[in-house]
């Protein structure tokens, strides 16, 4: 289980903060993440932008069970059916 990055001092023990991502480090949602594919991890809502001030309660992240949700800072997921996220060249 990781962080997604960003966001860091205030949320970081959050649900909303914490995801367990599929892979090694260099395949799956880890490598998306690890290996600086970021526009894709951020498509995704598994990385939020460093230094940022958004809550993470905030950013829809696609989940394998739910496909695009919210998670809430006490483990709640939303799931957002007809959420369509921006395009990402």
């Amino acid at each position: 289980m990781g962080g997604r990055p960003g966001e860091a001092g205030k949320a970081i023990n959050s649900r909303a903060f914490l995801v367990l991502i599929c892979g090694s480090g260099t395949t799956g949602d880890h490598g998306l993440v690890t290996e600086g594919k970021y526009p894709n991890a951020r498509a995704l809502g598994l990385t939020i932008p460093t230094n940022s001030t958004v809550d993470p309660a905030t950013v829809p992240i696609f989940h394998a069970v739910y496909g695009w949700c919210l998670l809430d800072h006490q483990g709640n997921v939303t799931p957002l059916p007809d959420y369509k996220p921006e395009v990402v060249a």
